[in-house]
């Protein structure tokens, strides 16, 4: 799977998509094409980038929330919510979660699950989440979603799974 960019959106490219594109006339040139492709958007008639899978035999599942919670959200909150989170995608927590403070950025949570783990930030101004979650084991983003807005009682959310 590869990214495809659309301004600040990125979606992924999948094997079949890249294999149906004729990348032998892309101006990157032949010797690029190896590792890099074009392909053209059907809506922009843009090329976009294509990279190669290199591990198609491994799964790899990435999603990104972000959301306007009710109430600011502290460091207690954070670690709760990833084990939490742990639980409800049926991960297996090897390390609790790690927190760190910055002074100019906010809270920023780390949890280690066994198929990979999940990084969660948080800023005090303005009220804002963003939790990114890379697994090698296949898990329900709606699931993840509902929680994560239940959670924090978010007035706003939004997803991108790739």
């Amino acid at each position: 799977m590869a990214a495809r960019v659309h301004g600040r959106v990125t979606t992924l490219v999948t094997q079949g998509e890249k294999q149906a594109t004729d990348v032998s006339k892309s101006p990157l040139g032949p010797s690029r094409c190896l590792r890099f492709g074009l392909l053209r958007d059907r809506q922009s008639n843009r090329g976009i980038q294509v990279v190669r899978d290199l591990a198609p035999h491994i799964h790899r599942q990435r999603l990104v929330i972000e959301g306007t919670p009710t109430d600011l959200i502290s460091a207690e909150d954070i670690t709760s919510y990833l084990s939490a989170l742990s639980v409800e995608l049926d991960m297996v927590e090897i390390l609790a979660p790690v927190m760190h403070q910055s002074d100019l950025y906010g809270w920023a949570g780390w949890i280690h699950w066994e198929t990979s783990g999940a990084h969660f930030y948080a800023w005090d101004d303005p009220k804002f989440f963003s939790v990114d979650i890379y697994t090698c084991k296949a898990f329900s983003a709606d699931a993840a979603v509902r929680f994560t807005e239940k959670w924090f009682a978010a007035t706003e959310i939004v997803h991108k799974e790739f």
